[in-house]
C-alpha cells in the first residue's frame, strides 16, 4: 500500500488522502473535502485535481461536512465513475450539504451531486460498527463510530501483501475528526461516544484541529452547558425582556441546539419562571414563549436525524443515540424532527412551543414560487417580533435568514447575538464576535466552547492512546498528524512524544510520529519509508511496460496456436 496526503496538510480543511493498493494496482480515496476559509480557497477549489478522477476506484467517507466531502461531486464531474462507502447518515446528510454548496458556489451543480452513487455500510447484511468487509481481493475495510456528528466515522483499512511473512497485513486508521464524547465523558448530547483504534493498528492518521489546546472542564460538562443556556434565557429574555439570535449550523449543531432548549424550557416550567414570566406580560391566551428554527437545511437535516439517530440495530440497540437521552427526550424529539413543532404545555395550558420553519412546504401550499433573496426573511414572516428565541442558518452569518434578522434586529440594544460555532477570520461572524460589526448593538455571547465537536487535545491523545482491555495484539503505531494549523499539529507532535515517553504499559506503543506540512510527496506502508514523487512515476512506468510486455507475449502465444 503507498498513500499520498493531497489535502489539509497545510490547514483544517480541504481533507483528501490519496491510497495505491499494490497488489491489484488500485487507486482510492479517503474523503475529497472543500478548503475553506483561505483567502485562495475558491482558486484551490476549481483546480484540477493531482490526479486523473478516471483512475480512482471508489472513495472512502468519513462524514458529512463539506471540508471532508464538498469536492466529491467535483470528482465525478470530471471523470470518476466510482462508489463513495460510508454510513447512511453520512450520505443523507452530505448530499443535503453538497446540494446547497451547489446553489452558492460554482465548483458544481446539483446534476453533478446528483451523480454521486453512495454505498451505505450500515445497511450490508451482518454490518456492524468494527466489522471488516472486502472491497477488492486483499483489501478490507471497517468503519468505527465517531461522535463528531451523526453518521461520522473513522475508517480502518486492512490489506494483505507479498512481503508479509504472516500474512496478516498492515492496517491505517483515518480518525476523521475527532468528536468529544469518549466512555464515561459523554458530555454533549445526542451521540454515543467515540469507538477507539484497533490495537494492532501499525499506522493512525489523526486531526489536529485542537493540537495545543485545552478546554476547561466547565466546557466539557452537559450540566454546566445547560446551566449556561438557561442563565442566558433568564437574563437576557426573562429579565431584560429582548431576544436571543442564535445563527447555528444546520447539521448537527442546530440539532443539539434544539435539544438544550427543550430540557432548558422544562426546566423554567417546572421553576415556573415560564408561566409568571408570561402572566406579567399578557397572560396565556394571547401570548407564548415562541421558539423558531428558521433554517431550510435543517429542516431537510432533521429526516435524517429522525430516521438515523433513533434507529435500533438488530440487537434491539442504539447504534447512535445518546444512553443519557431519556425515553421522554426521545419521543419529543421524534416529534420536532418529524412534525417540525413542539407545544410545551402545564397542565394543559399552552406555554410555549418550538416551530421549525419549512419555507419549501409553506411555498407549495401558497403555490408560490420560492425565493432566495435573504432579505426577505424575517420581515416577510414577522418572526423576529414574534419569537422569544430564533435559530436560524447560517453558522458564520454570512448567508441565508440569518442574515436578515440581524440587519432588522441586530440594532436593538435589548437583544443578544449567541455564537454556537467557529467563525473563520473575514467572516461577519468572526466580525460580531470580535465586536467589529457596527449594526450589532446588542450583547454578543459566545457558547461555541461548549459545543465545540472536535476534541481537545487531551481527547485527541486519548484517543490514540488508548487501548481495548483483553486485546493483547498491540503493534508499535506510526502516526501522522494532518489536519490543522502548523502551531496545531507542532503542539500535538509535542504532546504525543511526551505521553510516549512516559512508557505506560496501558500506552499504544508509538514508533514514529510524522506531521505533514505538504513538502512529503509519497509513503510506502508496506516498508514504512517515504519515496518521491519521481520515484512513483518511474514505479508507474515500470508498472505499465510490464502490462504491455505480458499483453505481448499473450498476443504471441496466441499467434503461435493459430499457426
Amino acid at each position: 500500500m503507498e498513500i499520498k496526503f493531497i489535502g489539509a496538510t497545510k490547514g483544517v480543511s480541504g481533507s483528501c488522502t490519496l491510497l495505491k493498493h499494490l497488489r491489484q494496482d488500485t487507486l482510492f480515496l479517503v474523503d475529497c473535502g472543500l478548503h475553506i476559509g483561505q483567502a485562495e480557497a475558491d482558486w484551490i477549489n476549481k483546480q484540477d485535481f493531482p490526479f486523473n478522477p478516471r483512475d480512482i476506484r471508489f472513495v472512502l467517507l468519513t462524514h458529512a461536512h463539506l471540508d471532508h466531502c464538498g469536492l466529491i461531486p467535483k470528482l465525478y464531474k470530471d471523470g470518476f465513475n466510482g462508489k463513495v462507502y460510508c454510513t447512511k447518515a453520512t450520505g443523507e446528510l452530505a448530499r443535503i450539504a453538497m446540494i446547497d454548496c451547489a446553489k452558492i458556489a460554482n465548483f458544481y451543480d446539483i446534476t453533478d451531486v446528483k451523480l454521486v452513487d453512495f454505498e451505505y455500510v450500515d445497511i450490508r447484511p451482518n454490518s456492524g460498527w468494527g466489522r471488516l468487509f472486502g472491497l477488492t481481493t486483499d483489501l478490507r475495510v471497517s468503519f468505527l463510530r465517531g461522535s463528531h456528528i451523526l453518521g461520522a466515522s473513522s475508517i480502518c483499512i486492512n490489506w494483505a501483501f507479498e512481503e508479509d511473512p504472516d500474512r496478516k497485513g498492515k492496517t491505517i486508521l483515518f480518525s476523521g475528526d475527532v468528536g468529544c464524547n469518549f466512555d464515561g465523558r459523554e458530555y454533549l448530547p445526542l451521540l454515543k461516544a467515540n469507538q477507539l483504534p484497533f490495537n494492532d493498528t501499525d499506522y493512525i492518521v489523526i486531526e489536529s484541529t485542537y493540537g495545543g489546546r485545552k478546554r476547561e472542564e466547565k466546557f466539557k460538562s452537559d450540566a454546566s452547558r445547560l446551566d449556561a443556556l438557561e442563565n442566558l434565557i433568564l437574563d437576557k429574555v426573562i429579565n431584560k425582556d429582548g431576544k436571543l439570535f442564535i445563527p447555528a449550523f444546520s447539521i448537527h449543531r442546530t440539532q443539539e441546539i434544539i435539544y438544550d432548549i427543550y430540557r432548558v424550557m422544562l426546566s423554567l416550567i417546572d421553576k415556573s419562571v415560564i408561566p409568571q414570566y408570561l402572566e406579567d406580560r399578557e397572560g396565556y391566551v394571547s401570548n407564548k414563549f415562541a421558539i423558531y428554527v428558521d433554517s431550510p437545511m435543517a429542516v431537510k437535516a432533521n429526516r435524517t436525524y429522525l430516521e438515523e439517530l433513533f434507529k435500533v440495530n438488530s440487537k434491539e440497540k442504539y447504534p447512535y443515540k445518546s444512553n443519557a437521552m431519556s425515553a421522554q427526550d426521545v419521543e419529543a424529539l421524534k416529534e420536532i424532527f418529524e412534525t417540525n413543532n413542539f407545544t410545551f404545555k402545564d397542565n394543559d395550558v399552552v406555554l410555549g412551543y418550538i416551530n421549525l420553519i419549512d419555507r419549501v412546504r409553506h411555498a407549495n401550499k401558497q403555490g408560490k414560487k420560492k425565493t432566495k433573496k435573504p432579505s426577505t426573511y424575517g420581515q416577510t414572516e414577522g418572526i423576529g417580533q414574534r419569537g422569544s428565541i430564533i435559530i436560524a442558518s447560517a453558522g458564520m452569518c454570512e448567508a441565508g435568514p440569518i442574515v436578515s434578522y440581524l440587519d432588522e434586529f441586530g440594532n436593538d440594544p435589548k437583544n443578544t447575538v449567541v455564537i454556537t460555532g467557529f467563525q473563520s477570520f473575514g467572516s461577519r461572524g468572526r466580525m460580531i464576535l470580535d465586536g467589529n460589526d457596527s449594526s450589532i448593538n446588542g450583547e454578543v455571547i459566545d457558547l461555541s466552547p461548549y459545543y465545540s465537536a472536535h476534541a481537545d487535545e487531551d481527547g485527541l491523545i486519548d484517543f490514540l492512546f488508548s487501548l481495548k482491555e483483553g486485546d493483547n495484539t498491540v503493534k508499535q503505531t506510526t502516526v501522522f498528524i494532518n489536519h490543522g494549523t502548523t502551531d496545531s499539529k507542532n503542539d500535538l507532535e509535542e504532546a504525543i512524544k511526551e505521553r510516549a515517553a512516559e512508557e505506560n504499559p496501558c500506552n499504544r506503543k508509538i514508533a514514529k510520529v510524522v506531521t505533514l506540512d505538504g513538502s512529503h510527496d509519497w509513503f510506502n506502508l508496506n516498508s514504512g519509508k517515504e519515496f518521491s514523487v519521481e520515484e512513483y512515476d518511474m514505479k508507474k512506468e515500470i508498472a505499465i511496460l510490464h502490462k504491455k510486455i505480458d499483453s505481448l507475449i499473450s498476443l504471441i502465444s496466441k499467434s503461435s496456436l493459430i499457426d
